[in-house]
């Protein structure tokens, strides 16, 4: 037994002497990895700024210009609710909180998932200045001991100095001074309680909790801060009451960040979904984007000054809420994004109306449903249908009986004048005989992904859409029925010039040329002589392409159109889904809301470009026809309508037939 107990302890000290071995072996290791801590703080840069480019490879914007601050011109307040919010034992702890990580294990293994953590203001700083954005153990491990060596290093009034003038605020603000004056139009030493507890809550979500894009959260967040000072024994209760009640008065943005703001927001959030938000905010990014300047003033301008004359146009709204808008401004062909309005002041709402995918195109979405009755049925410009009271029988369902914007029926017409004067109840007879699912395969192919109903209401634009989409899809069919993806970003490098993203244009057919050009021949009419005729008032003489839409009770407004070069689309409605009526009692349609707006935007942006048309492909020929027969005009016609109709594949020499007029 001695010997047992004799070979056991020496097997253990063996045991022990090869663990140390080992782990200093292992710190030796890590120690070559780990980076060297610079002689003075003032050497430490913790992110390099991101820097996106318009579409001719200028600087468009810097994100994380760093205006850097002494501690002791950071307001008490800010400083005070900082630490609070983030790391309340700072002054006690030697880089590593034991209590606040042992609670946060406790916490999160109760929990069975992370709700809790435990990361000091020291740690922060490391993560953001020494390492990747991989969630690794390692990277943890290394976090930790740098901690603790910048600690030992510097005081803890240099590394709070440090960690206050880089933490990265939301809206482009690095360091509590950018984001005093971002959010609030002075220096961050003029902070006030109320204004210093709400930026203390921004860095745990700068994009959650911007109150500029947020201000209910981060209220919230700000009700959380000022509790935490309340705990510590910083404020009362009674300055904790002012403060929360503190009416939130936020400062006015630069113009150029107003009226880029929402194109800005759409990329950074394009370019986080790969990346990650922090690769974003603190690595130092060169995003070239398709964003034209001079076109997204035009664009800026075209809404800013339209959506005041509408809201003269309609009654007055019980809260005064004023008409919101949005344009996308697309380039066919390549898919490039030129333009984006998301609303009428960023300042005031960040939400992205230009991509939000949540009203109804109404009547605009009617092109979808043409191009399928001319591909599925080989339908003609030329075809008649009856314009005539329309009831279809739904299984399991009441009847569906559609009606004409205005009331009354023009009885037969050609499917050019049906689509120029946006009748519906020939859009609901075309998809009832085509199928609801072959519409919105054809929507599909044109870029259209937002939920669409498999019901016959569809062709009436009884569905969800983004400007965005819309846009997307009318370039294709500008393109000839080619469709590329849209683009805002075109490449994306690092801070040491690799290239870690980059977008080719690509673009298929997805289309039949002669069917596509069928429609945009009727689409060109919807300008000339249908619901947009009234750009032609406005100055527009261009070959375009365009359908307004309207939606029920007046709900949305809108116009899309294109020329073969360029052409947007316009949404105009209220946020709340209110009816827009006018002051005449009538409702606001997209001719009147949206088409003024989109001619305003194109008539600049258009100038001093040769006028193109669209090209013509093989095995298109053009008619004059009776509308009301849709037979080939003759002497004694009153009315001729011109059409675009295909030519016998066989021989592209012979005649046109026009087919037997009829309804359904």
């Amino acid at each position: 037994m001695k010997n047992l107990g004799r070979a056991l302890f020496y097997f253990s000290i063996t045991v022990f002497l090869i663990c140390i071995g080992l782990g200093v072996f292992s710190m030796f290791l890590i120690s070559k990895e780990l980076p060297r801590l610079p002689k003075t703080l003032d050497e430490i840069s913790l992110h390099v700024p991101t820097e996106i480019f318009d579409d001719k490879g200028e600087v468009l914007i810097v994100l994380g210009g760093i205006n850097r601050v002494p501690l002791e011109s950071i307001s008490s307040h800010f400083k005070q609710a900082i630490l609070s919010a983030e790391d309340k034992n700072f002054f006690s702890h030697h880089g590593i909180d034991k209590a606040a990580l042992v609670r946060a294990v406790l916490n999160n293994i109760s929990a069975g998932k992370v709700v809790q953590g435990a990361s000091t203001i020291t740690q922060q700083l490391t993560k953001n200045l020494f390492f990747s954005f991989e969630r690794t153990f390692q990277r943890k491990l290394f976090e930790l001991l740098i901690a603790l060596q910048f600690e030992a290093a510097f005081t803890k009034e240099e590394i709070l100095e440090v960690y206050c003038n880089h933490i990265y605020f939301g809206a482009g603000a690095y360091g509590v001074e950018d984001a005093s004056r971002t959010y609030f139009g002075k220096h961050a030493s003029e902070l006030s309680l109320s204004e210093a507890s709400l930026l203390a809550g921004v860095p745990k979500s700068p994009t959650f909790y911007n109150p500029f894009r947020n201000p209910e959260n981060a209220k919230k967040r700000q009700s959380y801060v000022l509790e935490k000072m309340l705990e510590n024994g910083i404020i009362s209760e009674d300055e904790k009451k002012h403060a929360i009640e503190e009416p939130l008065k936020l400062a006015e943005r630069e113009g150029n960040a107003n009226q880029i703001g929402y194109f800005i927001q759409y990329i950074l959030k394009e370019a986080a979904a790969v990346f990650g938000a922090e690769a974003v905010n603190y690595g130092g990014l060169k995003i070239y984007t398709t964003l034209d300047r001079r076109l997204q003033a035009l664009a800026w301008d075209a809404v800013q000054g339209y959506l005041p004359e509408i809201d003269g146009l309609l009654k007055d709204k019980n809260g005064g809420s004023k008409v919101e808008g949005a344009l996308v401004a697309v380039e066919p062909g390549t898919g490039w994004l030129k333009a984006m309005v998301g609303g009428r002041n960023y300042s005031e709402s960040q939400y992205n109306r230009a991509t939000a995918n949540y009203r109804q195109p109404g009547s605009g979405f009617k092109p979808f449903v043409y191009y399928t009755a001319l591909e599925k049925l080989s339908y003609l410009p030329s075809t008649v249908v009856e314009d005539e009271p329309f009831t279809v029988e739904i299984k399991g369902s009441s009847p569906w009986s559609p009606e004409n914007f205005g009331g009354g029926n023009l009885g037969p017409v050609i499917l050019k004048q049906a689509l120029m004067k946006s009748i519906n109840v020939v859009s609901a007879k075309l998809i009832v005989k085509t199928g609801v699912e072959s519409v919105i395969s054809t929507a599909r192919k044109l870029g259209i992904k937002s939920q669409l109903p498999s019901n016959f209401s569809l062709a009436l634009g009884a569905c969800s859409v983004s400007p965005l989409e819309m846009a997307s899809a009318f370039s294709a069919l500008a393109m000839g029925g080619r469709y590329a993806e849209p683009v805002a970003i075109k490449k994306i490098m690092d801070n040491r010039g690799n290239v870690l993203l980059e977008n080719i244009v690509n673009h298929k057919q997805v289309l039949d040329p002669q069917k596509t050009y069928m429609l945009i021949d009727m689409l060109k009419g919807v300008l000339t002589g249908g619901t947009a005729s009234g750009a032609k008032g406005l100055g527009w003489t261009r070959p375009a392409i365009g359908k307004t839409g309207t939606t029920n009770d007046s709900r949305d407004a809108w116009f899309t159109g294109f020329t073969p070069t360029l052409g947007a689309s316009v949404w105009v409605g209220y946020d709340d889904n209110q009816p827009m009526i006018m002051k005449s009692g009538k409702g606001l349609t997209g001719g009147k809301g949206a088409l003024p707006v989109w001619t305003s935007f194109m008539l600049k942006a258009m100038e001093g470009e040769p006028v193109g048309d669209f090209p013509i492909p093989r095995g298109i020929e053009f008619i004059d026809v009776d509308p009301s027969t849709g037979k080939e005009a003759d002497a004694l016609s009153e009315v001729k309508m011109r059409v675009a109709v295909n030519k016998k594949v066989e021989d592209f020499g012979v005649y046109y037939q026009a087919p037997d007029a009829g309804g359904m």
